[in-house]
């Protein structure tokens, strides 16, 4: 399939946005059944002629003259009553099964004869297993979707589909899944929700990952709209706990504490930053946040101090008593700061703990990205599940890129110690999302990890095995960063660097983790951190487990990638040394000086950047939303909406209360934003009614019912105004006027049965 559809796919799925895929869903919608194969075929279903009189077709989307995806549906499947797939979809719907893409004319008919000849004599859990290649079309992406009745879906691979069935059916153990990016992770957790939610519907499941973005994703895809299953970050679910909407430290913040003049402690703050310029601010803010308040000592408390004193690790900045007291001081006065406004996560997390009751627990657990949270704040989770065989987490320590110092090693040595008996499953290897040329530089990279950090275990440090066939191309860039700006003006190029020299315009590794672009520009990833990465290659160099966090943002960044990586770094390293040779070898590397050498196909329209920019905000990807518009702007400033939404993004960016965005989006027509800034705010009653403004009907009468309210409600409610009173009683007399047309049509229904029944007629 192609990556231009299934982007397409996804935004129409988050928008409802018909113009993406207009023609194509607009006749799709009429389709109802197979009878209808010939009138639809526009559609670009195509039946093969087959000896074994097998159904298999071959599905058009007219995005490359020569592409076809080589499809059956799940009515001509004899091993459906067998399959999996029958407990993923219902069996009235109409569902279709992508099995390959044939990108050469000349070998559709084959490639439909090889697929007829197993669909109906073979088991298809068992051809799933066999057959490589139909593994390979059924990860391209997630493919969930709903459209008028008619389904796409995407198969988990048989070894996660075990997983998910030893999970749901024997909830005999709490499970960790371990893999690669684009491995699939994300998915078996979707799968183990979904499939758990139909088979116990009143169950609380709560769903909780590192991203805002990764929350709306899951929680857009799956359709689920039910109060009993929750989606949250760590802190959305602490301002939950607490009714609160503040914002968590970070970094900035402990910059903004040592330099502003709030912080007085003058000795401190001398001792501070001599030990910043030796070990950098990275070093430091980890042992803070990873070490002093993110580690848990035998009883599960926070560390005392002397306990962090006898802390052993080589993780640790240092062991010597002075340094380590002043370190503890530190983060004393870090996690106090601006507390009106901020929180630390790891003490928010460690004193609801202690204080958690029954009602608050929930009876499934399933945690994302769980290598970006520390102990305090994982024993925090593990706590909220009734029964600890109903928790499900998955994690690749390569990405972490918050210094948890986080191992999984140490999560079950921890916990081990209450009783809990871990499953561990993976890691899964298999790379579905970046082109191959990505993924032989993430390989480039593996290797230079295993060779001069400290020992992984074997099934670690293996290559990752490359299962997209796009192709694409790393270019190394030594020309003027000025002319960069030529890919401002396109959404589908992004800017990452370093925290250190990150620009308005430009995104951190923390900005875009979880997202994914056709081209990425990677700009002093290495050069911010040289004289750190350049000690590997001294002869002296003392390994160390915190050397592999920068590895991690340069992994993270490069894997965001779906085809093209363009390499900017200002200073020379062995580090870079090592990299552009190892590429040079493998001949996939491009050395230009000139912008204009380096071919991207970045061309979009307006209407494609605008959209994509409303996708993100809906998704909390707000720094790239505020990208996308103020694309536009540049281009044309009278665009529909364009200066609000910039606006919007801009008073998102400068931390304003949740309240206040809601009513600035309702005063200016943006009605999807403002309910998601009311329901941040509880303000139940304008969640609801900025639905209604927004004329989704369905929306309106689901958010009623899930917030416990009527239209009465509103109506009787003083937070809304006189002409959005009228409005909504308008909609009520409506809504009688067909209820008693449709009781007339009735009455005389009845009628005319009496009159049949009695022999009137």
């Amino acid at each position: 399939m192609s990556r231009t559809f299934e982007r397409n796919l996804d935004l129409y799925q988050q928008t409802n946005e018909k113009a993406y895929l207009k023609t194509y869903f607009e006749r799709l919608e009429k389709f109802e059944n197979l009878a209808d194969l010939n009138t639809y075929k526009g559609l670009g279903f195509k039946k093969y002629t087959l000896t074994n009189h097998d159904k298999v077709y071959g599905l058009d989307l007219n995005i490359r003259s020569a592409e076809r995806i080589i499809a059956t549906f799940l009515h001509d499947h004899s091993s459906i009553q067998n399959s999996t797939l029958n407990k993923m979809v219902g069996d009235n719907e109409l569902t279709i099964i992508l099995h390959r893409v044939v990108t050469d004319h000349d070998q559709q008919s084959d490639e439909a004869r090889h697929v007829g000849s197993v669909v109906n004599s073979v088991d298809l859990d068992s051809y799933i297993e066999k057959d490589r290649s139909f593994e390979h079309a059924l990860e391209l992406k997630e493919v969930y979707s709903r459209v008028y009745g008619s389904k796409i879906v995407r198969l988990l691979t048989e070894d996660k589909n075990q997983i998910v069935s030893e999970f749901v059916d024997l909830q005999n153990s709490p499970m960790i899944l371990e893999g690669i990016a684009g491995s699939g992770k994300t998915e078996v957790l979707k799968t183990i929700l979904d499939q758990w939610h139909q088979n116990y519907p009143e169950d609380r499941i709560l769903f909780v990952t590192a991203s805002q973005n990764l929350v709306n994703d899951i929680e857009t895809h799956l359709d689920i709209h039910s109060p009993n299953v929750q989606f949250h970050t760590l802190n959305s679910l602490i301002n939950q706990f607490n009714d609160d909407h503040r914002t968590p430290l970070n970094q900035i913040n402990l910059i903004e504490m040592l330099s502003t003049g709030t912080f007085t402690d003058f000795s401190l703050l001398s001792f501070v930053r001599t030990l910043i310029d030796k070990f950098g601010l990275m070093r430091v803010y980890a042992e803070i946040v990873g070490i002093i308040l993110g580690k848990l000592n035998n009883s599960h408390q926070q560390l005392s101090l002397k306990e962090y004193l006898s802390f052993k690790s080589t993780d640790s900045i240092s062991s010597d008593p002075k340094v380590r007291e002043n370190l503890y001081r530190l983060a004393q006065h870090y996690s106090k700061y601006r507390s009106d406004t901020y929180f630390d996560s790891n003490n928010q997390c460690y004193e609801l703990t202690k204080s958690l009751s029954k009602k608050e627990k929930y009876d499934l657990v399933l945690i994302d990205e769980v290598q970006d949270f520390t102990e305090t704040q994982f024993y925090f989770l593990l706590n909220l599940v009734n029964e600890k065989n109903k928790l499900f987490i998955t994690g690749d320590a390569n990405q972490t890129i918050n210094p948890t110092l986080f191992s999984i090693g140490n999560v079950t040595k921890l916990f081990s110690k209450k009783g809990i008996d871990w499953h561990k499953r993976g890691p899964l290897r298999s790379n579905f999302r970046n082109s191959s040329e990505v993924t032989q530089l993430i390989n480039v990279l593996n290797e230079l990890r295993n060779e001069k950090l400290t020992a992984r275990k074997q099934e670690y440090a293996q290559n990752e095995i490359g299962n997209n066939p796009l192709s694409g191309k790393i270019y190394f860039y030594k020309g003027n960063l000025n002319e960069l700006s030529k890919f401002k003006n396109f959404s589908n190029v992004i800017e990452i660097t370093t925290d250190i020299s990150k620009l308005d315009s430009k995104f951190s590794v923390h900005d875009v983790k979880g997202l994914e672009f056709e081209n990425v520009i990677v700009e002093n990833l290495v050069s911010d951190y040289s004289t750190l990465l350049d000690q590997m290659f001294d002869k002296n160099y003392n390994k160390t487990d915190s050397m592999h966090y920068f590895f991690n943002l340069f992994y993270v960044a490069v894997s965001r990638s779906l085809k093209n990586i363009v390499l900017v770094e200002e200073k020379e390293s062995r580090f870079l040394e090592f990299v552009e040779k190892k590429l040079d070898e493998l001949k996939i590397l491009h050395n230009v000086t000139k912008v204009e050498e380096i071919d991207i196909e970045a061309d979009e329209s307006l209407e494609r950047i605008y959209e994509n920019g409303k996708v993100h905000l809906g998704n909390e990807a707000h720094k790239i939303a505020q990208r996308n518009f103020e694309i536009i702007y540049r281009i044309n400033p009278h665009y529909p909406q364009i200066k609000e939404y910039l606006e919007l993004t801009r008073k998102i960016a400068a931390n304003e209360s949740h309240i206040n965005i809601a009513n600035y989006c309702e005063n200016n027509g943006l009605y999807r934003s403002a309910a998601r800034y009311y329901q941040k705010s509880n303000k139940k009653i304008k969640y609801c009614l900025m639905a209604f403004l927004d004329s989704d009907i369905d929306a309106f009468q689901r958010r009623l019912h899930e917030v416990g309210l009527d239209v009465l409600d509103l109506i009787q409610s003083n937070e809304i105004v006189e002409w959005q009173r009228q409005l909504i009683s308008y909609f009520l007399e409506d809504q009688l006027t067909e209820i008693s047309e449709l009781q007339t049509e009735f009455s005389k229904q009845i009628d005319n049965f009496l009159e049949v029944k009695n022999g009137k007629v």
